[in-house]
Parts: structure tokens; C-alpha cells; sequence
């Protein structure tokens, strides 16, 4: 019985390994009329768990981390620098390098599942950082090299070289922090090595 009020029958439909789970449940949700129809009148189908639902919050809350993170730097920046051009130069950095993960994670047969996703939320605090520091930097070195002959492509070139090493040695070192996730094995590996990867992914598109 289903909460006392009547007798059900529970069905599951199990996906395939390597299977899009959305387009399974797409393709579930199309042929749920056909077997309706086949059924006795008193008996209805009636969905209880649409897992859909789980991957479009997650999805939800990649767009609304990156909109929010966009719109804090901006705010931060402006704040601290006071220079719109430098705010959202770094807010455009978080989208291109979502859009560098996905491409890599593509090339490398990661698929953006709920662990996956879940590694580019997480990713997303510390991947702005680099081009904060370079760009302050950069706001730094110009307003220091005012009266000098020198070209703003020389000025923004001594100013990336002089904070790109810390930078990818503090990128490399959060990389490294991962690393233990890769030799996971069976079960714990197939979930949390996604998460490692898209986190690993996403530090290197924070580079480039």
C-alpha cells in the first residue's frame, strides 16, 4: 500500500552504464503516455523521483556561482581599485574559465555529471584569484610608470612576469592538494576522481 491509501506498484527504470542520464529520462518521459495507454482505467502512472530535477539544480548552481562571483568581484574591485575596466576584465575571467574546464574535460572523456559539476562550484572561489593579483598588479605598475617612456603592452608585460611565478607556484600547490583523489579506487574512485579533475581542470583554465 502507498500511505494507506490504496495498493501501488513501485517501478524503477535502470539506466545503462555509460548512458546521459538526462536523455534517458527524456526518453522515459516520452513513452510514459504508450504504456498509459495499455493500462486498466483505475491504474495511473504516477512519477515519484525524476532525477532531471537533481541534475537541473546543479546545473542552477554552476550559473548562479559564476553570476554571483562575477558580480562580487566587480563589486570588490571597484571598491578597492576603483577601476571598472580592471573588474570586469576579472569577472570575464570566471566564464572563460568554466568554458576551458569543460573543454578539457571534454578532451579527456570527463562528463559534466552531478561530482563534476560539483568540482567547478567548489572551483570557482579560488580560480578568480590569479587575475585579481595579476591585475591589481598591473593597475599598480601603470600608475607607477606614469612619467616613464615605457608602452603600456611593456608595462603590463614586466607586471605580469613579475607575479606570474608565485602565481603558478600557489596554482600548482592547490593542484597537488588533489592529487590523493587519483588513487582512489572501486566505487570511492568512479565519484570523487570527476571532482578531482574538473578542480584540477579548472586551476589550469584559471592560468590560462
Amino acid at each position: 500500500t502507498r500511505d494507506g491509501k490504496g495498493e501501488a506498484v513501485a517501478g524503477m527504470v535502470i539506466m545503462l552504464r555509460g548512458e546521459n542520464s538526462k536523455i534517458v529520462v527524456d526518453r522515459v518521459k516520452k513513452a510514459i503516455p504508450k504504456i498509459q495507454a495499455g493500462l486498466p482505467e483505475n491504474v495511473r502512472i504516477n512519477p515519484f523521483y525524476d532525477r532531471t530535477e537533481l541534475i537541473q539544480d546543479c546545473i542552477w548552481t554552476i550559473g548562479s556561482a559564476l553570476s554571483q562571483g562575477g558580480t562580487f568581484v566587480i563589486l570588490v574591485l571597484l571598491l578597492f581599485l576603483g577601476n571598472l575596466r580592471a573588474s570586469l576584465i576579472v569577472a570575464l575571467s570566471l566564464p572563460l574559465t568554466a568554458m576551458i574546464a569543460f573543454i578539457l574535460m571534454g578532451l579527456n572523456g570527463v562528463t559534466a555529471n552531478l561530482m563534476s559539476l560539483g568540482g567547478l562550484a567548489i572551483a570557482i572561489g579560488t580560480i578568480v584569484d590569479a587575475s585579481i593579483v595579476i591585475t591589481e598588479n598591473i593597475i599598480r605598475h601603470y600608475k607607477e610608470a606614469a612619467d616613464s617612456n615605457l608602452t603600456k603592452t611593456q608595462i603590463t608585460y614586466q607586471a605580469v612576469r613579475e607575479v606570474s611565478r608565485p602565481i603558478l607556484f600557489a596554482v600548482l600547490i592547490i593542484i597537488i592538494v588533489f592529487l590523493p583523489l587519483f588513487t582512489l579506487q572501486d566505487m570511492e574512485g568512479k565519484m570523487f576522481r570527476p571532482l578531482a579533475l574538473t578542480m584540477c581542470f579548472a586551476m589550469i583554465g584559471s592560468l590560462l
